[in-house]
């Protein structure tokens, strides 16, 4: 797999060079190496043979850019325009026969024949074209046209899988990198994406590779608002039904995939003006989710386009959220689930990701009755839609009730704006430590903007009666006013564990509730009892107590 990535990735570094006439009419080459990376993917063809057809794309990618360098597609000439015809009719014979060995059964390869009769064509007519195109004695290497020295060195060679580090700095080093990948036509950057996408996932490339390639994807997915095709699912849900969750800036149905049960998450636009910079967003986000794996993180399974509007397909939690689950399974051990909740925010943080928006709704909990947080980066995508309203959300894109004070007035508290943190998401770990405990919501009873007030002010949520001593200090600590006052995650962690094997019974509602039926029981059956025993006793007592008197 290694040689056919490589070889797509120096066709890919050719079209990045390419101006828009030439990539005009390039079309037919990008179809034939997007035929070529999928047949590859679904091992219809084999590698060898794939490379060779890549390079002979590339060949002529480098072909026509040295031909059409400064033209116009209208100032061809007539035996230019001929040649550029055949190139594509032959071309496309190419993409036509691969396509029909897609086709035909799995086990069949692309004949080594065709691969060589094609190649040879393709040789004669690029040669044609560069002869008509350059005077015979000049020196017209692209690699000399290019002005950035990296890009020299790498168009002069093909490169190897040691070289595809440097060759993707290569790509951030020039001038015009950002700018050609904003100018990219639409199926040409979701061509580069899926190529880089598939070099990501190739098991013989380096860790050290992989990661280059990953910053790659994410910032071009990110400038053209565009992910990869491996993403998109069909997922199917029914948009005219009512959805089962609406929250502040996305509604919840539920759909099908393969048969199986998916959360379809469908995030609200409020103008044409905000769609393209929260799509740009949004791809970013999902992009980065995709490779989040941990027992304690909602698992992606893709994206899917609804109405025109953005949609996350995530695997469905049949125990809902954990204070839904609490409620149902009282007897279960909170500081347990709890720990999840804290194992998942620190790997979350180790990754770079700040949550931002961690509340009991957004702690979904799996079969196996294991927590997953959900709904992580989203609060990025919607705080960019200026017109997002909703009535328990801040400005800042959080919720209220579980926000520190620096991100409800971050001025009062020396920052500049409002901005999600460690800091902050450990605030609201202890939010959710009380609010799963105790049953309710925090300041429950009070309105969002007396809530503001009171955090702002220093108030705190009163201590009930089930929360032992040193659980209390511990959610104190995260509640500190300064954020460098809290504590890390980890310590919260290791403070519910050590509650969790102390096996003290925090889930106190069922219990107490259970003791007072049983005790309530015992009562009224030992009321039964005597009620029953004592006419008893004095019928057969009375002749004894007479003969005594």
């Amino acid at each position: 797999m290694s040689k056919i990535i490589v070889s797509l990735f120096n066709f890919c570094i050719a079209i990045l060079n390419m101006n828009a006439a030439e990539l005009a009419l390039g079309n037919e080459v990008y179809r034939i190496v997007s035929t070529i990376l999928a047949l590859v993917r679904d091992t219809m063809i084999d590698d060898e043979h794939a490379m060779q057809l890549s390079e002979c794309c590339f060949n002529a990618c480098e072909t026509m850019k040295g031909a059409l360098q400064g033209k116009n597609p209208s100032d061809l000439t007539e035996s230019e325009k001929a040649t550029m015809e055949n190139l594509e009719r032959l071309i496309h014979r190419v993409e036509c026969t691969l396509r029909s060995a897609a086709s035909s059964s799995p086990c069949t390869k692309y004949n080594q024949k065709n691969v060589e009769s094609y190649m040879q064509s393709i040789r004669e007519i690029l040669s044609t074209l560069q002869a008509s195109r350059f005077p015979p004695g000049e020196d017209h290497s692209v690699g000399e046209r290019i002005t950035t020295a990296g890009h020299r060195r790498l168009f002069r060679s093909r490169v190897t899988v040691k070289e595809l580090p440097s060759l993707i700095d290569a790509i951030f080093s020039g001038n015009k990198v950002g700018e050609t990948m904003c100018c990219l036509p639409v199926g040409h950057a979701q061509t580069f994406i899926d190529v880089v996408d598939e070099a990501l996932h190739a098991p013989d490339l380096l860790s050290g590779i992989q990661n280059k390639c990953l910053k790659l994807l994410y910032r071009t997915c990110g400038h053209n608002a565009l992910l990869p095709s491996t993403l998109e699912v069909p997922v199917c849900f029914d948009r005219t039904s009512n959805a089962l969750y609406r929250g502040g800036y996305a509604d919840v149905w539920k759909g099908k995939f393969c048969a199986q049960d998916v959360a379809v998450k469908v995030i609200r636009t409020y103008s044409n003006d905000d769609s393209l910079k929260i799509m740009k967003r949004f791809c970013k986000e999902v992009f980065m989710w995709r490779f989040l794996q941990h027992p304690n993180i909602l698992p992606l399974i893709g994206t899917s386009m609804s109405e025109n509007r953005f949609a996350m397909v995530s695997e469905w939690m049949p125990n809902g959220n954990i204070n839904q689950f609490t409620k149902s399974h009282p007897e279960v051990n909170r500081p347990t689930l709890l720990a999840g909740v804290a194992k998942g925010l620190i790997y979350l943080h180790g990754n770079g990701i700040v949550h931002g928006d961690l509340k009991g709704a957004n702690i979904l909990i799996d079969e196996t009755g294991q927590a997953r947080l959900a709904d992580f980066g989203l609060i990025t995508i919607v705080s960019d839609s200026a017109n997002a309203t909703s009535s328990n959300s801040h400005a800042h894109g959080g919720t209220t009730r579980w926000m520190s004070p620096e991100l409800i007035d971050p001025e009062y508290f020396g920052f500049e704006k409002s901005r999600a943190t460690k800091s902050s998401d450990c605030y609201a770990l202890g939010m959710v430590i009380y609010e799963t405990i105790s049953g309710n919501v925090p300041f429950q009873g009070y309105r969002n903007h007396t809530v503001s007030i009171k955090v702002v002010r220093g108030e705190r949520p009163r201590r009930e009666a089930n929360f032992e001593e040193s659980l209390w200090k511990m959610l104190e600590s995260c509640w500190a006013s300064k954020p460098n006052d809290r504590p890390s995650v980890e310590d919260v962690l290791r403070s519910l564990e050590k509650v969790s094997y102390s096996r003290e019974p925090l889930a106190r509602e069922g219990l107490l509730f259970r003791q007072a039926i049983v005790t309530f029981a015992w009562q009224r059956m030992f009321l039964l009892f005597m009620l029953i025993l004592t006419p008893i006793v004095v019928y057969y007592l009375t002749p004894y107590m007479t003969v005594y008197l």
